[in-house]
């Protein structure tokens, strides 16, 4: 499914500020590139006016856009980021032996191991392996920068999926 930043909002219940973009993934702040989505978690950092056709989810009070960018206002950015990440790559079902879900790319190089399942829509970059029987979860990036973890407002943290590169062992 495609996504608009309206679409989104709507759904997360949050408000946006510019034009109402559509979303084709989701990137790192150093990555990111026209229909891509991506997080600015202080209100200290000033963003660069050439990002045109991006969406940032940014705090509260951030301001107002670039022109051709869309801003999504959020008590918690990185949170919120995570929510969003939910919602542009649904989880895959598990089903088998190496069960590769619908628009996932898999470059020349990387290593697959037995019974593995990954999920839609991800990425896993010619430096990857990945052991037997693991699950790789729809709209994981492998290989490249990663997000972190955030905490909820009762403290507890909240993965934010990794797209950073390593090495999964057996059973993940």
């Amino acid at each position: 499914m495609t996504w608009s930043v309206k679409t989104i909002c709507h759904a997360l219940q949050l408000k946006f500020s510019g034009e109402d973009l559509m979303i084709l993934r989701a990137a790192s702040l150093k990555n990111c590139l026209e229909g891509n989505i991506t997080f600015i978690k202080h209100k200290k950092f000033t963003l660069p006016l050439n990002y045109i056709n991006r969406v940032f989810v940014v705090p509260k009070e951030y301001g107002s856009p670039p022109i051709g960018a869309s801003y999504i206002y959020s008590d918690n950015p990185k949170l919120t980021f995570s929510d969003i990440l939910e919602l542009l790559y649904p989880a895959a079902r598990p089903t088998g032996d190496n069960n590769i879900g619908p628009g996932t790319l898999i470059e020349d190089g990387a290593v697959l191991g037995k019974n593995s399942t990954i999920g839609s829509n991800c990425v896993i970059k010619s430096c990857v392996k990945i052991g037997d029987n693991c699950n790789i979860k729809s709209g994981t990036i492998i290989g490249e920068d990663g997000f972190g973890f955030e905490f909820d407002k009762s403290g507890l943290p909240i993965q934010v999926r990794h797209v950073g590169g390593v090495i999964i062992g057996n059973h993940v």
